[in-house]
């Protein structure tokens, strides 16, 4: 069966309480540590346009190199990010934000500031991180009212990808009104449409 807004309903009611229980477990900010938070990032710079389990392994390797404290050249980051697309880039995108990584940090951790207002910081500041990087970065972090827009929640909204920021906030409103009348979150609304169209099990959700 093919998921759309028409049939969420029809779905086990153990399915919203599995994705909630995946959302507390992975998507709980407050417990992570700062260098958690930094391979969150991490793997956000790589998410565009490449395969999750790549992108898994990639972060592994970079952990192995203690890359949050430790100065990995370029070029052995570029050979490491060959298994994502657009490696070359990605590279230099990690190098700069590992750089950048102490006002990311602040901004994130401001209690002051509305979830928006560090989205579009995110957008405006880390190189990499557009709409969908910087709202995928925040639901890390405990965010439960962005959408990650992708090929995922395209199907099940039967639509095309939005083509500017503007666009953008269309869908994830149209997402956000069909999360209020389910009576979920979009962090759990965009769970169930994930597993749904990737096919995993809620075991593979670590970023």
């Amino acid at each position: 069966m093919s998921l759309t807004y028409e049939n969420l309903a029809d779905l086990d009611l153990e399915l919203f309480d599995e994705a909630e229980k995946v959302r507390v477990r992975y998507f709980d900010g407050d417990y992570k540590s700062d260098e958690e938070i930094f391979y969150d990032a991490c793997f956000c710079i790589l998410a565009p346009q490449a395969k999750f389990a790549n992108n898994l392994a990639i972060v592994n390797d970079l952990k192995e190199r203690d890359f949050f404290k430790c100065d990995v050249p370029i070029e052995e980051l570029a050979w490491l990010c060959k298994r994502s697309r657009f490696y070359n880039v990605k590279a230099k995108r990690l190098r700069i934000m590992k750089a950048n990584f102490p006002d990311m940090l602040e901004i994130v951790k401001d209690t002051d500031l509305s979830t928006e207002e560090k989205r579009c910081w995110l957008v405006h500041n880390v190189k990499g991180f557009g709409m969908k990087a910087a709202s995928h970065f925040l639901r890390n972090l405990g965010e439960d009212d962005l959408a990650i827009l992708d090929t995922h929640v395209f199907k099940f909204l039967k639509c095309e990808p939005p083509k500017n920021r503007a666009e953008y906030y269309d869908l994830e409103e149209k997402l956000r009104k069909i999360a209020k009348k389910h009576e979920i979150n979009m962090t759990n609304l965009d769970l169930i449409i994930w597993q749904h169209y990737a096919d995993v099990t809620w075991e593979e959700y670590v970023y």
